[in-house]
């Protein structure tokens, strides 16, 4: 399935009905039924699905101390170069799950970020084509265990866990966002 053939605008969703995957776009809190990514017609009420995480992902990269004021919050310097760590598929919940935080744990923190998703595979794409490779955007929670973070200095194991990974419910297909810095995610 070719999701970069999803009409920009679409707010993709993949929920369960009747113990199958399906996928959708809603609005106005009903969800269309797709058929691959063909439009059925057939309707559904949102509030009676069990929405999953928007798509399932191959790998999730992440960047660190991605703004000033959490670098600023944290006592570090800001980068000169994006930090990068990636966070284990296995970390991924969809909304509305709950996070398992570990009982020996000490300090647990959540980070709301806007998910960018790829929607084809991509290598050495320079400034200038990197929209073409989007998919689109999502709400992401990267959950963090602060006491390991801070001690292992490679952040995999503070933000892997199981769990760790509050994604979606929606993806919002569109290559570009006009003013991104004015986004906020709930």
């Amino acid at each position: 399935m070719d999701m970069m053939k999803l009409e920009k605008g679409t707010l993709f969703v993949r929920f369960l009905k009747d113990g199958q995957v399906c996928c959708g776009r809603i609005a106005g809190g009903e969800v269309e039924v797709l058929d691959g990514l063909s439009p059925t017609g057939r309707k559904l009420d949102a509030k009676g699905l069990k929405f999953m995480t928007p798509i399932d992902p191959v790998k999730i990269w992440c960047i660190g101390l991605n703004y000033r004021e959490h670098a600023k919050e944290s006592n570090m310097a800001v980068p000169d170069e994006p930090c990068i760590f990636m966070k284990p598929r296995t970390c991924l919940i969809a909304q509305g799950e709950s996070i398992r935080i570990p009982s020996w744990t000490g300090r647990v923190d959540y980070e709301g970020e806007l998910a960018v998703v790829i929607g084809k595979t991509c290598r050495n794409v320079n400034e200038a084509g990197a929209a073409d490779c989007i998919l689109g955007y999502s709400c992401f929670n990267d959950v963090s265990e602060r006491n390991l973070q801070q001690k292992d200095g490679q952040w995999i194991r503070a933000k892997g866990f199981d769990t760790f990974g509050p994604f979606g419910p929606a993806l919002l297909v569109t290559d570009k966002i006009s003013d991104a810095a004015k986004l906020t995610t709930r």
